[in-house]
């Protein structure tokens, strides 16, 4: 993956922004320049063509000289030296582009009124806070890969020209890859910054963060942060200015698998999550994680926590048999797949699937059943399992499971108020993975 890294221009504001007076025509020739760099960069492509004519960029004979001496080896021009390489030109007008930028923040009338608005907002992504004093400029990277990264640069009006130290400070400060929206939080504390980000780090990986900050001692620090990574780009961690509430709200997946702000989530939750399996989807049991956090003037406090456990599935396929165990009231199940497999969950009360069968993919005679269809075994490396009915006059009268651990027996009593289904409803010739033994 590509180093990140972002610039910081904190450069300290000779005039505010509010201040008044003519905007010079050097600054506008500035800002024009920056914009036309922005439009040749526009329509580059790491996957577009592979040279593109130098003298349809529309460039001074100075910035032809210097974009023909940069390409420091001839892979990068054609064979004449009258084109040159798409990659080549995006590296090239990203300079351009972060130099023009540069400048402008550095030129005495960027505080003026009306400055800001000559910047085009085209390749170059603009966020200012509401107080017009926090400012953040972005610009994609064009790599070519899933993971869209930018260069990232923060201006803040009020910060005093710094030292090597200071800088190096900055440069780890804020995230690398921008943001969406700054927001000015008044406080008695003075102003504080809520910034939020979304980042696509893959085809299907979902970045999103908020971060509160506070400008104290020529230095940035943060107060509060939150931050998911998810496969719904949905879902994740979003800031609402009109109730001034951070909300969290996203489901387990194999990117984030905890919820560390809900009450009554636990350890034990992320390792069955990402410990039991469930190969036929027979019920795929969902974790959903919701927070609030309330800004009480100072900082966000928590005020609402969740974690939903929720079986997507349920219903969805045919139940063979279900009952629960009389000890423990844990639950041992019987589902019918689409593909005509079998498989056994055996549920806690808390819906948490402790185990299932098969663990990898159904296989032929996975389980076994009796000629009289009164017990389904299966073994699971050196542990047996049998599933078993007791039947008087048609009715049952005794209900459970038999487990063998290394020739010891121990038998789970089941409630056969709580049974529902019998293996007797089991279609052998429809179930693939289920061999019934003759007489």
């Amino acid at each position: 993956m590509i180093q990140k890294f972002t610039l910081f221009l904190l450069v300290a504001a000779i005039f505010p922004l509010s201040s008044s007076g003519q905007i010079s025509e050097e600054y506008r020739s500035m800002a024009e320049q920056l914009n036309h760099y922005q439009r040749l960069y526009a329509p580059l492509s790491p996957f577009g063509e592979s040279y593109i004519a130098i003298a349809d960029l529309n460039l001074t004979e100075k910035e032809v000289q210097e974009l023909v001496e940069g390409a420091d080896y001839d892979q990068m021009l054609s064979a004449n030296k009258d084109s040159i390489s798409s990659i080549e030109l995006i590296f090239y007008f990203q300079g351009l582009i972060i130099h023009s930028l540069d400048a402008l923040l550095q030129h005495p009338d960027f505080g003026k009124k009306g400055a800001m608005d000559l910047i085009a907002e085209g390749e170059l992504s603009i966020v200012r806070s509401d107080d017009g004093k926090l400012y953040n400029f972005s610009l994609d990277e064009k790599t070519g890969g899933t993971y869209r990264s930018r260069y990232s640069w923060m201006y803040y009006t009020d910060f005093k020209e710094p030292d090597s130290s200071d800088l190096e400070k900055f440069q780890s400060f804020f995230a690398s890859d921008g943001f969406n929206e700054i927001y000015a939080l008044d406080t008695d504390e003075g102003t504080k910054y809520l910034l939020t980000g979304f980042v696509r780090g893959c085809s299907y990986c979902f970045e999103s963060f908020v971060q509160l900050v506070a400008f104290k001692d020529n230095q940035f620090y943060e107060e509060f942060s939150y931050s998911t990574n998810n496969r719904d780009w949905n879902e994740g961690v979003f800031y609402n200015p009109q109730t001034k509430t951070v909300e969290a709200d996203f489901h387990f997946d194999d990117l984030t698998s905890s919820c560390d702000c809900a009450q009554n989530y636990s350890e034990e939750d992320a390792y069955f999550f990402q410990h039991t399996e469930d190969p036929f989807y027979f019920n795929v049991l969902r974790y959903r994680c919701k927070c609030s956090f309330v800004f009480n003037g100072k900082t966000f406090e928590r005020s609402k926590a969740s974690l939903e456990r929720k079986y997507m599935g349920r219903g969805s396929y045919p139940e063979v048999l279900s009952f629960r165990l009389s000890k423990n009231q844990k639950e041992v199940k019987l589902l019918m797949a689409p593909d005509a497999a079998l498989g056994y969950l055996f549920v806690r009360p808390d819906s948490l699937v402790e185990f299932s069968y098969p663990i990898d993919n159904p296989m032929d005679e996975d389980f076994v059943l009796s000629p009289n269809k009164d017990t389904l075994s299966f073994n699971n490396g050196d542990t047996q399992y049998q599933i078993y009915e007791v039947e008087q006059n048609g009715k049952l009268t005794e209900i459970g499971m038999l487990v063998t651990v290394q020739g010891k027996k121990y038998t789970l009593q089941g409630d056969i108020t709580t049974a529902k289904g019998s293996l007797k409803k089991l279609d052998v010739e429809h179930a693939y993975n289920v061999f019934q033994k003759l007489d």
